[in-house]
């Protein structure tokens, strides 16, 4: 067995141990955990490593035709709680790649009802899921695509959210993708060089030299404007290449 996969067994069963203590405290309306990424693959191929990467687990339903792989659920025990969790991962094509979706979903046992001669099974009440259990399974999978990015947690802000269009938020061609990751190079360099240029005006003006180098000053300016409208016209070309495709 693969050294990722036996790492992502032993990951689970420790994160849902070692987090059940701090569920229990929790808020009665509890969400699955979710986490997304982006894999150059096949569906086929994401297919095949999430049955890799949870072959530990029981199955519920597996389907390449829906895009879903879903466990049973798996009770832990924590001190005298019970818990029970269960992974659904969906996965659909996202232009040239294969948008993944894993979700942990986590239940607590109520130990207030007991099962009886024709009365109720135990209930179960939803707490929040496990991030960590989540992300390792989409780790897994990445590692098995040789990827080493890190995923998105759904609800946490990108910090770099403020970026222009990327490559596979569209459906092009692979030649305009070519052109639009050059472009979007060119891009990043014109923005780092104009906010230098903004850090030099604004040290001359704290430092009360901005007489002494007025000159200089001015073809500064003069550069910065030139290449905002660069990168203004870069950002129309791109948007002109995905309105093309």
């Amino acid at each position: 067995m693969p050294r990722y996969r036996l790492a992502l067994a032993g990951m689970i069963t420790l994160l849902t141990l070692l987090g059940s203590t701090a569920q229990a405290g929790r808020s009665a309306a509890g969400k699955p955990a979710v986490v997304q990424t982006t894999i150059s693959a096949s569906p086929a191929e994401v297919h095949a490593a999430l049955l890799e990467a949870l072959s530990d687990w029981k199955m519920r339903k597996t389907s390449q035709e829906e895009g879903i792989v879903k466990t049973e659920w798996v009770e832990r025990h924590a001190g005298d709680q019970v818990y029970q969790g269960r992974i659904i991962a969906e996965y659909a094509p996202s232009g040239y790649q294969v948008l993944l979706t894993v979700k942990h979903e986590k239940q607590l046992k109520l130990q207030g009802l007991q099962a009886s001669l024709g009365g109720p099974s135990p209930g179960w009440m939803d707490v929040d899921g496990d991030w960590e259990i989540a992300r390792a399974v989409v780790t897994s999978v990445e590692e098995s695509f040789g990827l080493k990015e890190m995923p998105v947690e759904l609800g946490k802000k990108d910090p770099t959210a403020g970026r222009p269009i990327e490559v596979w938020d569209c459906i092009v061609s692979p030649s305009t993708a070519a052109r639009i990751l050059d472009l979007k190079s060119k891009r990043r360099d014109l923005v780092t060089e104009v906010k230098a240029m903004d850090q030099k005006i604004l040290d001359a003006v704290y430092a009360d030299k901005v007489a002494e180098i007025q000159g200089e000053m001015a073809a500064l300016k003069a550069r910065k404007v030139a290449m905002e409208d660069e990168i203004t016209s870069i950002d129309r070309e791109i948007l002109s290449l995905v309105v093309a495709e």
